[in-house]
């Protein structure tokens, strides 16, 4: 690396070894290129997510590094998508006309959402009743 290169590193931990291109795929780390851009006014000359893997069963470990580099177009990707982002809330706060949650989201329960039990897209689980006792008629042919 040349003595005044940037290079953004970001350690994560998984139980998983990360897709080869997740740090293509990480808003996060354009992000952080786009305040590189702002405080150093360059953009970083790489970045690193560095994954510290540990299985659940047979508690391997490894290091496994994914590297990419930030570009203006992904600067102005981000940008643009936050600025919608920024738009829809400000439009949703004015209007109360919010978009509710995909019901299989994590954040989509009545563990972790105060609104749920009021909330008209909260998909509420199906009763059924079991009877203790079956009686099964014989079939007589």
């Amino acid at each position: 690396n040349a003595p005044d290169a940037i290079v953004i590193r970001d350690t994560k931990t998984s139980k998983r070894t990360p897709s080869e291109d997740s740090a293509e795929d990480s808003n996060q780390l354009v992000s952080y290129g786009l305040a590189t851009l702002v405080l150093d006014k360059k953009l970083p000359s790489a970045t690193v997510l560095d994954y510290l893997v540990r299985t659940p069963k047979r508690h391997d470990l490894s290091y496994v590094p994914r590297q990419s580099t930030v570009t203006m177009d992904d600067v102005n990707v981000f940008l643009f998508r936050f600025s919608r982002a920024i738009h829809a809330w400000n439009s949703a706060c004015k209007t109360g006309a919010f978009l509710p949650a995909n019901t299989d989201d994590w954040h989509c329960s009545l563990a972790f959402c105060g609104y749920a039990e009021m909330c008209p897209a909260f998909k509420r689980p199906h009763s059924v009743s079991v009877p203790k006792f079956v009686q099964i008629e014989p079939v007589i042919k």
